[in-house]
């Protein structure tokens, strides 16, 4: 006997509507979302990897009592353009995906090289190096929010 498979789980829940369905394969032709799989999860969006074009392409979708995702989705793809023109390591190409009525259906991205936070090695030399790196990239970004992307410093204090 087997215990649960949390990523079984996600897996079987993939699933798409036809409004998302439409609007992927209208911005990626060709897609093949029936290879998709389950990518990650957050607080408020579910992200997929999207096999297209000899690639993978990351699909964030809005959990569906998640009411603030959509705008976040949308300053997202705001602020990710400026981040990457600062030279910071998020994802690229960046576009929203939304439906008859205007709402915001998801967002497709690049998927950024590297290992998930949860695959940090446990060891220490390397979990140092991790944190390091995440600590210079937080680092960076605030600086850049405060010198140059559209925020008041007042805003940051």
């Amino acid at each position: 006997m087997t215990g649960p498979n949390p990523a079984a789980e996600r897996q079987a829940r993939l699933r798409f509507t036809p409004e998302l369905t439409a609007a992927v394969l209208e911005a990626l032709p060709g897609a093949a979302l029936g290879g998709a799989t389950v990518l990650g999860e957050g607080w408020a969006c579910e992200a997929y990897r999207v096999p297209w074009a000899g690639r993978e392409v990351a699909l964030r979708v809005p959990k569906p009592r998640s009411w603030w995702a959509g705008a976040d989705l949308e300053r997202e793809a705001v602020l990710l353009p400026a981040l990457e023109s600062l030279g910071l390591p998020v994802p690229r190409e960046a576009r929203l995906l939304r439906g008859g009525s205007g709402s915001v259906l998801g967002a497709l991205q690049s998927i950024v090289p590297g290992a998930p936070m949860p695959d940090a090695p446990a060891r220490t030399a390397p979990r140092a190096r991790f944190a390091s790196d995440v600590g210079a990239f937080l680092e960076a970004m605030s600086t850049a929010a405060r010198e140059r992307v559209l925020l008041p410093q007042s805003t940051l204090n």
